[in-house]
């Protein structure tokens, strides 16, 4: 089940300003060792075993991203590196360390197209939400339109 909590926009943007959005509500953070547990659960692996893998996805991931490849995992996504830059008056002048602002990573979950056209992110497949109407230092996202 998804939370989500209603808020009032309160901007300057007068498309938005006084209208209501949906917010996720996000509770805890699930550790390595707990989805470790889970998938122990759900396959013939020991938390160890998972664990290793799970370690070595992330090095073989972030080796993958910095060789400017994208890591695809069926069923979940891709990974990619992203870079922020400014702008340089000519291409001439453009300098790596004076430009660039910052490396990130993207993640792009692996959706579906529907029978309507639409695309449906695969994670989020047969989700419900529920209205929270309580909200203690839960951190939300989304919200807004698109």
């Amino acid at each position: 089940m998804i939370n989500y909590r209603l808020v009032q926009d309160h901007s300057s943007n007068p498309r938005k300003s006084g209208k209501w959005y949906a917010k996720a509500v996000i509770g805890q953070t699930v550790s390595t060792d707990v989805i470790a547990e889970r998938i122990e659960k759900k396959c013939s692996c020991t938390i160890s075993d998972v664990k290793a893998v799970l370690e070595a996805l992330k090095d073989v991931i972030a080796d993958i991203v910095k060789e400017s490849q994208r890591a695809r995992l069926d069923g979940i996504g891709c990974f990619k590196a992203g870079l922020s830059s400014r702008g340089a008056e000519t291409e001439d002048k453009f300098e790596v360390q004076k430009h660039i602002k910052g490396l990130h990573l993207i993640y792009q979950p692996e959706k579906t197209k529907q029978a309507s056209g639409k695309y449906e992110k695969k994670f989020l497949s047969g989700a419900r939400l529920q209205r929270y109407k309580e909200f203690n230092n839960a951190e939300e996202s989304g919200g807004g339109e698109g």
